[in-house]
């Protein structure tokens, strides 16, 4: 059975003040996870382990997750992003270490840094989702694009890619 946590930085009943503190409690537990975050600004990094789907409530950016330094999303185990705003500076924004990882109607900014790095024996798929001022690097990993874009990139948007499909990609460069 999944169990359901809450996140909403203003309270509410039952609710975690950050994604964090649902993140630790959903870990207590050792099940699926589905976390709701509330729309706001979320300074945090994110290290997701197990069973997760963290979605985003309301509209396009109005969950924003930006630490001031780092990754913003460490992920392993098998982990579902929807509708966030992951904004990283000076590290990878999203880094998949293990297991599968699908980010879905998300935009990645990284500021100095790759915007998902999909490491070796992974399985990460992006859908419907933006990737601005980094690129996107499967090392040795699996996946699958659609309807993605790739903007701002110093030089490639896509590295160590080997494409036998693909729908609907956009901003290559």
């Amino acid at each position: 059975m999944v169990r359901k946590y809450v996140v909403a930085p203003h309270g509410g009943p039952r609710a975690h003040p950050g994604i964090s503190s649902a993140l630790r409690a959903a870990a207590e537990r050792h099940g699926p996870a589905l976390i709701e975050i509330a729309p706001g600004h979320y300074e945090e990094s994110l290290t997701v382990r197990g069973e997760v789907e963290l979605t985003g409530q309301g509209g396009p950016g109005s969950v924003v997750v930006s630490p001031p330094r780092g990754t913003v999303l460490d992920a392993c185990g098998t982990v579902r992003v929807r509708g966030l705003l992951l904004v990283g500076r000076e590290a990878d924004a999203v880094d998949c270490l293990g297991g599968t990882l699908s980010l879905e109607r998300t935009e990645v900014r990284a500021h100095g840094g790759v915007c998902v790095h999909a490491r070796h024996g992974t399985l990460v798929t992006l859908t419907d989702s933006v990737f601005r001022c980094g690129r996107t690097l499967f090392a040795g990993a699996g996946g699958n694009i659609e309807r993605c874009g790739f903007h701002d990139a110093a030089d490639n948007g896509l590295t160590d890619v080997r494409i036998t499909g693909f729908a609907g990609l956009a901003g290559l460069v």
